[in-house]
């Protein structure tokens, strides 16, 4: 005879232990149309249109991204944000710029400066922590990632307890194009590869 509560609790567990999200493979881009061009629909904000220092919540929830710790603030300076002038930046307190979004990405990408890394998490489980980076005004940095992610979070990691963004650029893949990425993942690209 089956015991019905051994089975169940089984079944139970099973549903658990399978819905932790693998750590996913991301590529890194350093070029915004290849990156781009890897998805099929982006979404970029520039948060310009604010005064310095307002701080950032749902103002973009429109645009399908919320930033639910509220330590995001706009901060102005054509020379912090060579691409038009604003930006955002972390609070001393947090280091951190965390942004969740309304439906699953794959792609993410970001203009900044400073020694940051970025975290995607899919369901609160992370699955991609990058390297850490330290790039001038303006640079791009972009991830396409074979799972998707409903979270990031940009850190801070070098001295200075405050990273910087420029533009935010998020986006899913193009139909069909996961497996086109998977291919490529095996073959090897030009593109640098992580996780």
């Amino acid at each position: 005879m089956i015991d019905v509560r051994f089975f169940s609790a089984s079944i139970a567990l099973a549903g658990v232990v399978t819905s932790v999200p693998a750590f996913a493979h991301v590529e890194v881009y350093f070029d915004f149309d290849e990156w781009q061009a890897a998805l099929t629909r982006t979404t970029s904000i520039d948060f310009t249109g604010f005064p310095n220092g307002t701080v950032i919540f749902a103002q973009f929830e429109d645009q399908g991204v919320v930033f639910p710790t509220q330590d995001a603030f706009i901060l102005l300076g054509q020379s912090i944000f060579p691409d038009d002038g604003a930006g955002l930046h972390s609070g001393i307190v947090s280091g951190n710029i965390t942004m969740r979004f309304l439906q699953p990405q794959y792609g993410i990408g970001t203009h900044f400066i400073g020694d940051s890394q970025i975290d995607l998490f899919a369901g609160g489980a992370l699955i991609y922590s990058s390297l850490g980076w330290n790039e001038p005004a303006g640079t791009f940095i972009g991830y396409v990632s074979d799972q998707p992610f409903t979270e990031a979070v940009i850190s801070a990691v070098g001295t200075v307890p405050i990273n910087v963004i420029d533009d935010l650029h998020f986006g899913v893949p193009a139909p069909g194009a996961l497996g086109v990425f998977a291919t490529a993942a095996l073959t090897g690209s030009r593109r640098r590869r992580s996780g």
